[in-house]
């Protein structure tokens, strides 16, 4: 047997918020969603996105464990270190370098030699700043050294730690904005060649970076950890939706063709398949598509091995949903091997097994992490792009390598900023842009929702960016917007609450 200290999750995600000190925590238990913090460890799912009318953000929470593996590497045993076994000193790089990236093409072609900023130094458009370690319980560090755009102060968040010394990275405040102001952003009349993705003059408040520890046993020396990383997102404005593809199964996919794990040679119906027919349902909760409202939803049925008929049905309609119904989304060799056998009968019928409680673990901090994030498509996409689809981009499954990198010819440093710094700039113009592609065609509604149910009138759906004209209106306002979030018990649903956008 072979110990070793691993940072959980491995790939942890923030989001921004407007509210100066609220937050809560990012997905830590599958299938539950975000969580209160609380003095107890409950899982304690949250009530509310905002407080004082203003969007909470949402806090990464990190945490230790020591991992025990066999021979082949595979975890026989763990058991969390906190604060009362060791001392945890935490150190957390947080960088924004959109402004300084080449504009942003395609999915392959991420960053063009054409800057989005073109003749301005980079020292004037990456948005670094320094943070100190942090150690003990209930601390809070913000940065020594402010990140500035253009000279302009611009916070990326700041740090704390829990009751047991566990990290939480806090993000930015949701402000984007133009050095100077008042430049054109998107579509509008100008002459900087500015578009949905590239907008010269301007910068955001997300980031990534690496995250590391150094663990201290009492009498013993110190252990280095540096192997998770975190990533500071837009809000998940539909947390109670998923996409079909997730930066999960993405980040899976990896693994899978690097050899570090297994594809399933049996999907699990409840598993494997569940999730994505269930995903594909709720659409209809984010979009007036009426391909989901007639989407089949008798998931006993569904996971019958005698329905062959009702099977190849469905997965001829999931053929519908990816790459046409959702813009540029792919499902993962692993889904579509998976989906296909599924299709033959070729599956484990274990709808009716009851599910586990739930419960904090290793494995299922990294799935509820990574779960809550886009998997395509990548144009550029919301948490994070096409480098996500790397296979060169992990040291281990769910873990971002710290070592340079090439891919298709193109050299990657895996330092702070690098995994945002293809996204759009800023995320807000995205976010306007990609509301349709085309009549039949949409990109993201699982977190960028199009159109929403309110609980007084369940049966209509309304715009969910009402009173958003362009896309100034919605840099900001963006933060006054709905969540898509409500669950009341006997309504079949999931709807629009908080929204508080005056007029609309």
């Amino acid at each position: 047997m072979a110990k070793e200290l691993r940072i959980y999750p491995g790939i942890g995600i923030a989001r921004l918020g407007d509210h100066p000190s609220a937050f809560f925590l990012s997905p830590e238990v599958p299938g539950i969603g975000a969580l209160e913090l609380t003095d107890d460890d409950a899982v304690t799912p949250i009530t509310a996105h905002r407080a004082d009318g203003q969007v909470r953000r949402q806090g990464a929470r990190f945490r230790i464990y020591e991992i025990e593996t066999d021979a082949d590497g595979a975890m026989t045993q763990h058991r969390e270190i906190t604060s009362a076994d060791a001392t945890i000193e935490w150190h957390v790089e947080l960088a924004n370098s959109k402004a300084e990236a080449g504009k942003f093409a395609s999915e392959d072609t991420p960053e063009t030699g054409t800057k989005r900023n073109p003749g301005v130094a980079s020292d004037q458009l990456i948005i670094k700043p320094i943070f100190p370690s942090i150690t003990g319980n209930n601390q809070s560090a913000t940065a020594t050294q402010p990140g500035q755009f253009k000279g302009t102060d611009v916070i990326l968040g700041e740090l704390r730690t829990d009751g047991r010394g566990r990290l939480i990275v806090l993000g930015g405040r949701g402000i984007s904005a133009s050095v100077p102001s008042g430049k054109p952003i998107g579509d509008e009349a100008n002459t900087s060649g500015n578009n949905f993705a590239n907008n010269e003059f301007w910068h955001d408040d997300v980031s990534d970076g690496p995250v590391s520890a150094t663990v201290t046993f009492p009498g013993q020396p110190p252990v280095e950890i540096k192997d998770a990383w975190v990533i500071v997102a837009p809000p998940d404005f539909a947390p109670y939706t998923r996409g079909v593809t997730t930066l999960y199964d993405i980040a899976f996919q990896a693994a899978v063709e690097n050899g570090q794990l297994e594809a399933p040679s049996t999907p699990s119906y409840k598993r494997d398949i569940l999730p994505i027919l269930q995903a594909v349902s709720n659409y209809r909760f984010v979009s007036n598509f009426s391909f989901w409202e007639d989407f089949p939803r008798d998931w006993t049925a569904l996971g019958m091995k005698a329905n062959d008929a009702l099977r190849e049905d469905v997965r001829n309609q999931l053929d519908t949903v990816a790459g046409t119904l959702i813009a540029n989304l792919s499902y993962t060799r692993t889904q579509r091997r998976s989906l296909n056998a599924w299709r033959d009968g070729n599956f484990v019928e274990d709808f009716a097994t009851p599910n586990a409680a739930p419960a904090l673990t290793p494995d299922g901090l990294n799935q509820a992490s990574l779960v809550q994030g886009v998997g395509g498509g990548f144009f550029p996409g919301i948490e994070a792009g096409i480098l996500t689809t790397y296979t060169e981009l992990y040291a281990a499954p769910y873990r971002i390598t710290r070592e340079p990198f090439e891919h298709d010819g193109r050299d990657i440093s895996p330092v702070s900023g690098f995994l945002t710094r293809n996204m759009a700039c800023p995320w807000q113009a995205d976010f306007w842009e990609c509301k349709y592609q085309g009549l039949d065609t949409i990109w993201w509604p699982a977190q960028r929702p199009i159109q929403v149910r309110r609980s007084a009138q369940p049966n209509t759906k309304i715009e969910w960016d009402r009173g958003i004209a362009e896309h100034r209106d919605l840099v900001d306002n963006v933060m006054k917007l709905g969540f898509i979030a409500q669950r009341l018990e006997g309504q079949d649903g999931i709807f629009e609450s908080e929204h508080v956008l005056t007029g609309a």
